[in-house]
């Protein structure tokens, strides 16, 4: 056998070699607990949804789910962690867009957007403007109206640092209102923390981080978004109350690391898919302030392409504030 046709078999064998342990591995998974990194604080939000989901995700899965907290740089610290692992399926992330990929184009994240892939997409949730019953502000009209007469005295809190609420107080800024926008980077329980201790007067934050744990203690000015919620109809939109431009979006999704093989993917979003059909999760997911709106990976994938132009606008709004 000449050098030529020798190397060539070697080739072959060797490919095919590789082409038959995928699907091996990928029968197989998984075959350990899956890490789930959280890049917040333990007990907000995003950990909430996380536990909701937990009990029929690890049952389709035959593993449970180890928690890990990486909180910081708006999640990017954990994030980060997430995309140098093994792209094996054993490592996943629970974080918002655009908030991940806001990170990348403002130069805080040691990670670029596409070195993770979602898993799944849970639910949207709109920002909402919050505050602590018995706030000297009983109405938006009047938070505004105090902003404008005396600039930077009021204090908005944002459950985030480079996110969707964070993005909604700089869009109160740049609408006319003048508020001192103060970012909490570890996420919603510190800004809560804040709230509640009156070292702010108001905070924005996606619905379920204020609905999920503190809605007897505060009420809802404001809700950034065009229509109202079926969730919350007696808060107005900033649409209705004249400010169309303020606006918070934010989608929970779940990540792994890009070359993550195509059947363990598919395996932890039918997971994931499964929690959500289910009526008792669901229940628990409204009770949060979520309304399931789940897409699997593929169509979680396509929905971050077409997202991309918002994406590049509110990139432009941190952008402008030097943020």
């Amino acid at each position: 056998m000449n050098r030529k046709l020798w190397k060539s078999c070697i080739a072959a064998a060797f490919f095919g070699l590789v082409l038959s342990v995928v699907p091996a591995i990928a029968d197989e998974f998984p075959a350990k607990p899956v890490k789930l990194v959280i890049p917040w604080g333990a007990g907000g939000g995003m950990d909430t949804m996380a536990r909701v989901l937990e009990p029929v995700v690890t049952k389709c899965l035959g593993q449970p789910l180890s928690y890990v907290y990486e909180p910081g740089a708006g999640s990017a610290i954990g994030t980060a962690e997430v995309a140098k692992a093994p792209a094996d399926g054993y490592t996943m992330s629970l974080n918002l867009y655009p908030q991940q990929a806001i990170n990348v184009h403002l130069g805080v994240a040691a990670y670029a957007v596409n070195d993770l892939i979602p898993v799944c997409m849970i639910a949207t949730d709109p920002t909402i403007l919050s505050v602590v019953k018995g706030s000297k502000f009983k109405t938006w009209e009047e938070l505004v109206a105090a902003a404008k007469e005396k600039p930077n005295s009021v204090i908005v809190g944002t459950s985030d640092r480079s996110g969707p609420a964070h993005a909604s107080a700089l869009l109160m800024r740049e609408a006319g209102i003048p508020v001192n926008v103060v970012p909490f980077a570890t996420g919603g329980p510190k800004c809560i923390s804040a709230l509640l201790g009156g070292q702010i007067d108001a905070m924005f934050s996606p619905v379920l981080t204020v609905y999920s744990t503190v809605r007897d203690k505060t009420d809802l000015l404001v809700y950034a978004d065009k229509q109202r919620s079926s969730l919350l109809p007696d808060v107005k939109t900033t649409t209705e109350a004249g400010y169309p431009d303020i606006q918070g979006f934010s989608g929970r999704f779940f990540w792994v690391p890009k070359g993550t093989p195509e059947e363990v993917l598919k395996k932890l979003s039918d997971a994931f898919q499964q929690a959500c059909a289910d009526p008792d999760t669901q229940k628990r997911l409204l009770e949060l302030g979520l309304t399931v709106d789940f897409l699997d990976y593929k169509q979680a994938a396509a929905f971050l392409k077409d997202m991309e132009p918002n994406l590049e606008r509110t990139v432009a709004v941190f952008k402008q504030a030097g943020k």
